[in-house]
This record gives structure tokens, C-alpha cells and sequence, in this order.
């Protein structure tokens, strides 16, 4: 699953997030920085598969972004069981 930014009239220089997912249906394997438009990451993403939760900061040097679809983190989850999970952003 990518996590993506859209800002098409606005320039943003950082993006700050978390994400919740149901621990009890998903497993976070691991994420994937690369193709991320991020330059520096003043908080490395990091999660917890025991609370659910993936955590994520940081700063976009020149150029600043502007537009839609703008990678910020790509996440590679596990099912541990069938169901439809709802991740809350």
C-alpha cells in the first residue's frame, strides 16, 4: 500500500502522519522508503504491529512539492486472518 500526498495549489515542504491499522487482522512486514519524495526524515517511520500503528515525519527539500500522488512511504503488510481491514489515517 502506498501512502501518497496530493497538494495540486499549495507548496508543501514536510508531511507528518500516522497510520492505524487493526493489529488484529494485519501484520506490518515492513515499509519501503525508496521513490519517496521525502529528503529527511526528522522521525524515521517506525510501527508497532502490536498497537497498530505506524508513525512517520519528515522534510522535502527543493523543490518543495506541489501537485498529486507524491510517494511518501510504500507499506508491505501480512493478512493473519481473512477479513476487510479499515486503516484510519
Amino acid at each position: 500500500m502506498k501512502i501518497v500526498v496530493s497538494s495540486p495549489t499549495q507548496e508543501i515542504n514536510a508531511v507528518s502522519g500516522a497510520v492505524s491499522f487493526p493489529a488484529s487482522l494485519l501484520k506490518l512486514k515492513s515499509f519501503d522508503k525508496e521513490g519517496s519524495l521525502v529528503s529527511f526524515w526528522a522521525q524515521e517511520p517506525s510501527f508497532d504491529n502490536t498497537l497498530g500503528v505506524i508513525q512517520f515525519e519528515g522534510v522535502i527539500f527543493n523543490p518543495v512539492f506541489l501537485g498529486g500522488g507524491g510517494v511518501v512511504l510504500t507499506l508491505h503488510f501480512e493478512p493473519k486472518v481473512a477479513g476487510t481491514a479499515a486503516l484510519q489515517f
